[in-house]
């Protein structure tokens, strides 16, 4: 606990799931003239000044509550917290002063025990019911569409197993989870296989499936005051030993590109005026992506200063994850941002496609490039978010399924896709891995070196003839 900044107040620290608040502590005398000490956490509802400022004024409201009746009886406040969220109104209402010490705590014992009674109950809650109603709801609410999709991806996987063996997750009492169970799920995650014999899920995926389970039962005994089957000292299983397929990466085809390129041409002849700005946006960012095999948050980050026009480069400095600033990925798993930095060739072809798109923000009604540096601005000067480029990009496909007579796009192009799509095309032009490693600044990449490393520069030309 901090350093009271005011009588009886102190600072809560946020957490995953709450801002940061205030706790109210207080000692206080009941009617038998035992000490009893008071703890209340108040947190505001956002993190606005505004919240932050009822929050406080609530804490102070409850001060000098505690301090007007300096004695009270309120002996259940010694319950564990889930009682306390959980049966908010045991006790209250109920004027102490009219019971004999010996009454009293009788009554206070049958409050007890009907409180008691109740987390017996909670704890005896499934997976499945946790997670159905609690879990993926609060996620769902409250993080980004991707997130969202990660965590119902792995509870899919979690209804898999229950199907396909006898033990089984769902219906599991979570009070009474054991950690080797959930070592057997990673296990036939691991060994479940597909007709031809290959492995069913990939590594990545089974490592984020490992991590989600353990997450909720994490949650749910955070919540319950329970402990942790879930404790990584408790568990056999080593994410970094996951056996499984290496994820296969999906390549675009030139003919896919091109219906794929055909549908944003036709979401933008066909979009109301109120939608036209994101619609034109897509067809600079297409090309800018297709052209660079930059993350999709690398581009939305890209600034005018960035981009060396004379020399013929792009300097990615950072990438913008669900519409906020930050480092690279590779900077943020290195720790250092400095280290995420590098410079990469641009070509003829992007350059003029990055000209075009800023004269076209000059001569319409859109953020100039004085008003907001940012090259894939919003209309309003912010940052538009990875869920919303990929929404863009599943409406260029509906637009040319739905208008082109017939021909159709069956598989979806995720932005992401077009990286692996770049990657291909310099694979296919005889670069060297470590060249494509130092372009695409994959995290994983021991030839990341930020500005000290000049392979990316070396595929200058792949990059001319592949993009002309």
């Amino acid at each position: 606990m901090g350093k009271a900044i005011e009588p009886c107040i102190y600072p809560v620290k946020a957490t995953k799931r709450y801002p940061a608040g205030f706790r109210v502590r207080k000692v206080v005398v009941d009617q038998w003239g035992e000490q009893r000490q008071i703890t209340e956490i108040i947190r505001p509802i956002d993190e606005s000044s505004e919240a932050k400022a009822e929050a406080l004024e609530q804490a102070r409201a409850l001060v000098k509550t505690l301090e007007r009746d300096k004695r009270t009886g309120r002996i259940f406040r010694r319950f564990d917290d889930p009682v306390k969220r959980d049966l908010p109104n045991v006790g209250y209402g109920i004027n102490w002063s009219e019971y004999t010490p010996e009454e009293a705590l009788a009554l206070n014992r049958e409050l007890k025990e009907e409180a008691l009674e109740y987390q017996k109950d909670a704890g005896s809650a499934t997976m499945r019911e946790f997670a159905e109603e609690t879990f993926l709801p609060w996620y769902e609410a409250n993080t980004s569409k991707s997130n969202f999709q990660k965590k119902r991806a792995a509870w899919k996987a979690v209804l898999a197993y229950d199907k396909a063996t006898a033990a089984g997750l769902g219906h599991r009492k979570l009070s009474s989870l054991r950690p080797s169970e959930i070592d057997d799920f990673v296990s036939w995650l691991a060994g479940r296989q597909k007709k031809d014999g290959s492995s069913y899920y990939s590594k990545s995926s089974i490592k984020g499936y490992f991590a989600v389970v353990r997450s909720l039962v994490k949650q749910w005994a955070a919540d319950e005051g329970k402990a942790n089957p879930a404790d990584p000292a408790k568990l056999k299983t080593d994410p970094a030993k996951i056996k499984g397929r290496n994820k296969t990466e999906k390549v675009a085809g030139e003919g896919q590109l091109a219906k794929l390129e055909k549908g944003i041409e036709l979401a933008i002849s066909k979009s109301q005026k109120r939608y036209l700005y994101c619609r034109v946006i897509l067809r600079y960012l297409h090309r800018v992506l297709t052209g660079t095999g930059m993350r999709v948050s690398e581009a939305l980050f890209l600034r005018t200063e960035h981009v060396d026009w004379d020399g013929g480069t792009i300097t990615i400095e950072g990438a913008a994850v669900d519409g906020v600033p930050g480092p690279t990925k590779t900077g943020k798993k290195l720790g250092d941002p400095a280290k995420g930095v590098r410079v990469i060739p641009m070509s003829e072809a992007v350059a003029s496609t990055l000209r075009e798109w800023l004269d076209l923000r000059e001569q319409y009604d859109y953020p100039s490039a004085d008003e907001c540096p940012t090259i894939f601005c919003t209309i309003d000067g912010g940052y538009y978010t990875d869920d919303q480029v990929r929404d863009y990009y599943k409406r260029a496909r509906k637009m040319f399924n739905k208008h082109t007579g017939g021909d159709r796009l069956e598989k979806a192009i995720t932005p992401h896709d077009l990286r692996h799509t770049f990657n291909d095309r310099l694979r296919k032009a005889g670069v060297p891995s470590e060249v494509r490693e130092a372009i695409l600044g994959h995290a994983d990449g021991e030839t990341n070196r930020g500005y000290t490393n000049p392979k990316a520069l070396e595929g200058r030309d792949a990059i001319e003839a592949v993009t002309s």
